[in-house]
């Protein structure tokens, strides 16, 4: 176990998939030359405690290992290797075993942070004097910018490369949002598995996935064995080159930490403040399958009775836009992350009566619990 845990602090996995080089063909490699000769790399056994009950041990060690030789076999079977100072890759592997071994409690707490994810910026509000009005009202017409969180993104990225048990690349296909004919708003295809099936025609469904890229067509021989491409379109379009990251408790314990749950619970928050900093008016906005927006609920003229809406498309804006997808199979939800840098704008109505528009002084947005 400790040859294996700093083997693998040692492989550099960026540059294995650049090589084409599997998951699979690593695990080979490390327990043919590494695990089958362990006593070669350990050059050092210290038990630290024993606890016996019932015929049965349990031993705790801290175990030396020879770096030298281990990277040596790793570099003359080809498999790319990261360069780290011995304390380094102590450390490293420290922490490494740590992670994983709480990793449910990593996953749960990320979770409960998904509103972090996005942040809102607030434009300057005009009066709307296309929409039709009473006497006593007119209609505001805010801009609403969601930012994708880079900072949020990182841990995720960050922790899940820790404690996914599974990874691969893929390719989505990235289609025109059939909902909006008014505009280009784009989102990744659905109707795919990115993971692969296993012996047993069990799919192994992915916690997160992380675009890395978007190409004009799709990928001739993007990923590995396992890559997943959607059904031959009769005209290419764009696709997303993404590393999606899988954990098994995702799956077994999805009725414990429901991501749809957690969604369920977000609003977006919409306050008109007066000058002294008291409350004009408030929208509260449901927002569905968050991160994902729920753009399939825009409109962009008021409907019966409305008093408020937003409007994910209006002209000129999020011209070929793509934002977060969750994919819901099998009684999980996979997390998709947009590129770095990707924003969805918007624009809220807002019906206010005329006695309030002169106190308003500014405006604030924010994602809160229900």
């Amino acid at each position: 176990m400790a040859v294996q845990q700093v083997a693998g602090v040692y492989i550099d996995n960026r540059r294995r998939v650049e090589t084409k080089m599997s998951a699979d063909q690593v695990s080979t490699i490390v327990e043919e030359k590494l695990l089958s000769y362990t006593n070669a790399y350990v050059s050092k056994f210290d038990p630290v405690s024993q606890e016996c009950s019932n015929g049965t041990c349990k031993v705790m060690a801290r175990v030396t290992v020879n770096v030298g030789p281990l990277v040596q076999t790793l570099r003359a079977s080809a498999v790319p290797t990261v360069d780290f100072d011995s304390n380094s890759a102590e450390a490293a592997a420290t922490t490494l075993g740590a992670e994983r071994a709480a990793a449910f409690d990593t996953y749960k707490d990320l979770i409960a942070r998904i509103d972090t994810l996005v942040t809102v910026g607030v434009g300057k509000a005009e009066v709307n004097s296309n929409l039709p009005s009473a006497s006593d009202s007119v209609w505001l017409t805010v801009p609403i910018t969601f930012f994708a969180n880079p900072a949020a993104s990182k841990e995720w990225a960050e922790k899940f490369s820790l404690i996914a048990d599974k990874r691969e690349s893929v390719s989505f296909e990235v289609t025109k949002i059939p909902s909006e004919p008014r505009c280009s708003l784009q989102t990744v295809s659905s109707n795919t598995q990115p993971f692969r099936k296993d012996a047993k025609l069990a799919v192994s469904i992915p916690g997160v996935c992380f675009i890395s890229s978007l190409t004009s067509s799709r990928p001739s021989d993007y990923g590995g064995p396992g890559r997943v491409y959607p059904p031959r379109p009769s005209n290419y379009g764009t696709y997303a080159a993404a590393e999606c990251f899988g954990r098994t408790f995702v799956r077994e314990d999805a009725a414990v930490v429901s991501l749809s749950k957690r969604a369920s619970t977000i609003l977006l928050v919409i306050e008109f403040i007066d000058k002294d900093e008291k409350v004009v008016q408030t929208v509260n906005t449901e927002m569905g399958s968050f991160p994902e927006l729920p753009i399939s609920d825009s409109i962009h003229r008021p409907q019966n009775r409305q008093t408020a809406f937003l409007d994910y498309c209006a002209a000129g804006t999020n011209e070929n836009s793509l934002f977060y997808r969750t994919i819901h199979s099998g009684g999980t939800d996979t997390i998709v992350f947009p590129p770095e840098g990707s924003r969805i704008n918007a624009l809220l109505n807002l019906k206010v009566a005329n006695e309030n528009v002169g106190k308003i002084a500014r405006i604030r947005a924010s994602l809160k619990n229900r």
